[in-house]
């Protein structure tokens, strides 16, 4: 009970004065928000793909919102690299059509994935690998996407892991 009060304030903390339901173009957002990451890509060493389709259905939601889900993405990709690792890093930011009514955004890192013992838990409230993490940046954001009618979920191979996110 007490968790579920937890999530359920601090959801409304999250969705409180964030703007309305509009329609966007999730490119737009997806550069938009890797701008904001200017200065901490190359702080870190990483280099950002973008292959955002040409032809995109716009977004009914709330733009907000959807770019408060990317960037914690972004914020979750740049910390699961190693600090002393020396292999070249990179994320990937892919945006497709799937059909008339979906489109799909992924956001890819090659890190060093995820567990597969842990990765079934990444969405749970309060469940955090991170030393300083809340462990409710994924379930927040799973929260975001659902409410738009959307699904996120992730896949991890060997070297990084695939956040997806399927938007009406």
């Amino acid at each position: 009970k007490l968790t579920f009060d937890v999530l359920k304030s601090i959801r409304a903390t999250f969705s409180q004065k964030s703007g309305t339901m509009s329609e966007f173009n999730l490119n737009e957002l997806v550069r938009d928000s890797v701008r904001m990451f200017d200065r901490e890509f190359p702080a870190n060493n990483i280099t950002v793909k973008l292959q955002l389709a040409k032809e995109l259905a716009p977004i009914l939601g709330n733009r907000v919102q959807i770019q408060r889900v990317l960037t914690n993405l972004l914020t979750n990709a740049i910390e699961a690299f190693n600090p002393r690792g020396r292999r070249a890093r990179r994320i990937a930011i892919d945006t497709k059509q799937l059909d008339e009514r979906k489109v799909l955004l992924r956001v890819s890192d090659n890190g060093p994935g995820i567990p597969e013992d842990v990765l079934p838990r990444i969405f749970e409230p309060f469940f955090t690998t991170k030393p300083t993490g809340t462990g409710l940046g994924l379930s927040l954001s799973r929260i975001v996407i659902e409410d738009h009618g959307g699904d996120l979920w992730a896949t991890s191979e060997r070297r990084g892991a695939t956040f997806n996110v399927k938007l009406p």
